[in-house]
């Protein structure tokens, strides 16, 4: 049998690229919108290529034979599988690159400066040679001086404050024009300058945390990449003002944190005093926030202040001021079950057992717990396997924190309706341990899962307030620390419990 035929044409266009690019190169990016696959996939490839595929691919692989010329028919084509093409060089052949922003920057057509601003500042982090500089620094020169196409100015600025050979000149117009909104001068674009010139870039950066909006989240995502100890410091006292000023922007500081987490032990200097400062002295939105964060398991860079900074998230739960927020528990606690894969299964028990045991001090913690433990066992099957061993192993342990009912229903594997509750109530003949098995209540389990049953079918009787204070007496437990109570039922509630009992 002979080669395929789409071997064959692949082979032969390949020549063409070889003998004549100048004349191939402008044939070939026609076929950029032609989708169709080819016949046969070429040999080791998993997925058939399409036309518009194999054109990129012999182009990117050709292009050496006439660079130039290539770059001219890429920009020409307008298509976008010729920019997936022209970014690919911008990384792989960044003095061809150079070469033709410039030719764009002094051509006469407007549709070219566009071009060379664009590709300007995606050559410009590949760039090694000063020539290379040289020439962007031109084509930025070119394009800032056209008043008429000021659009493109905000992207030539960017590219002269990248410059150190320009940047003080220039970057007193870049952080004006940052300040004003310019959609092309990013924050990550005044951060070069941070090391020469850090007191006008921080005063921009600190105005844009003020903001309302996504806005600053782009600033702090910038601010996250400084790593020299005074500047890292500086960046700190603006974290904090920024969670203090806006309250919404507590996820944003999280996420800061989660990155300068993974510096490891050269960011523990800056990142530990501040997360300490914003769990201790911060409401519990900030703390919920950061939660998910600290619970991460993280890299084995960031695990080790990753579970320092968690125990002080769990002492301030445990023993700060009298304000008590499930919420933040509760934050934890998903966090909690979506790393156990990564997690040793002994950490993540002690972590459940502990976030647990904070949040049975209140009847609100404790219904939370148990409805989201019995959530997360059925969403996260390998954290569902751990938590139905830790109940068979160790049933005593986890009794106290652990209602009866979410134990019927983690045991069981699945969630139950009401009538499940009743069928396994009712045929339930208690023997042995399980006779003299109490509630976290002080009565048998069987009596408050018949106290949830009622709640929740007798419609007719009693007011609406006392059918929420039953709910509430049957969420009410001991404190597992103390042995007494940690906050008691009303006497109408208790009364409740004592009639159903």
């Amino acid at each position: 049998m002979g080669q395929p035929q789409a071997d064959r044409f692949l082979t032969a266009v390949a020549t063409l690229l070889a003998d004549n690019p100048c004349v191939a190169q402008p044939l070939l990016c026609r076929w950029f919108g032609d989708e169709r696959p080819l016949q046969t996939a070429p040999d080791g490839a998993l997925v058939r290529p399409t036309v518009a595929t194999a054109a990129q691919a012999l182009l990117h692989t050709h292009r050496r034979r006439a660079i130039d010329d290539l770059a001219e028919a890429l920009v020409q084509a307008g298509h976008p599988r010729a920019d997936e093409l022209l970014a690919a060089l911008a990384e792989d052949e960044p003095s061809a690159l150079c070469r033709a922003v410039d030719r764009w920057a002094h051509d006469e057509r407007v549709e070219r400066h566009v071009a060379a601003a664009a590709y300007g500042l995606r050559t410009a982090p590949h760039v090694t040679t000063d020539a290379d500089r040289e020439l962007l620094r031109f084509s930025a020169l070119a394009l800032l001086a056209r008043p008429a196409e000021g659009a493109l100015h905000g992207t030539a600025l960017a590219l002269l404050v990248r410059d150190p050979g320009t940047r003080a000149r220039h970057l007193p117009q870049a952080v004006g024009r940052f300040a004003a909104g310019d959609p092309h001068l990013p924050p990550e674009v005044l951060a070069p300058a941070l090391t020469t010139h850090p007191e006008p870039v921080l005063a921009a950066f600190r105005a844009r945390l003020y903001e309302p909006g996504d806005r600053p989240a782009a600033v702090l995502r910038t601010l996250a990449e400084v790593a020299a100890p005074a500047l890292a410091r500086r960046v700190a006292d603006l974290v904090r003002e920024h969670v203090e000023h806006r309250p919404e922007g507590a996820e944003n500081a999280a996420a800061f944190v989660d990155r300068r987490l993974e510096d490891g032990p050269a960011a523990r200097s800056v990142i530990f005093p501040l997360v300490v400062d914003l769990l201790r002295t911060r409401p519990a939105h900030v703390r919920r926030a950061l939660a998910p964060v600290l619970a991460d398991p993280g890299t084995p860079v960031s695990r080790p202040l990753r579970q320092e900074l968690l125990e002080v998230l769990m002492e301030r739960e445990e023993y700060g001021p009298s304000e008590r927020d499930a919420t933040v528990l509760d934050a934890l606690l998903r966090a909690v079950a979506a790393g156990a894969a990564e997690r040793t299964e002994a950490r993540t028990r002690d972590l459940v057992h502990r976030t647990g045991l904070l949040m049975a001090r209140t009847p609100e913690g404790a219904a939370c717990f148990d409805r989201r433990l019995t959530q997360l066992a059925r969403e996260v099957p390998v954290f569902g396997d751990q938590v139905r061993g830790w109940l068979k192993s160790a049933p005593a342990q986890w009794a106290v924190v652990v209602g009866p009912s979410a134990r019927i229903r983690l045991t069981a594997g699945r969630e139950k309706g009401v009538g499940g509750v009743r069928g396994r109530i009712g045929s339930h003949a208690p023997s042995g341990r399980d006779r003299h098995r109490t509630g976290r209540c002080g009565t048998p389990p069987t009596g408050m899962a018949l106290l949830v049953l009622r709640h929740q079918t007798d419609k007719g009787s009693g007011s609406g307030e006392e059918r929420a204070q039953c709910s509430a007496g049957v969420a009410w437990r001991t404190s597992p620390r103390t042995g007494g109570a940690a906050s008691s039922p009303s006497a109408r509630t208790t009364a409740c419990t004592a009639g159903i009992n």
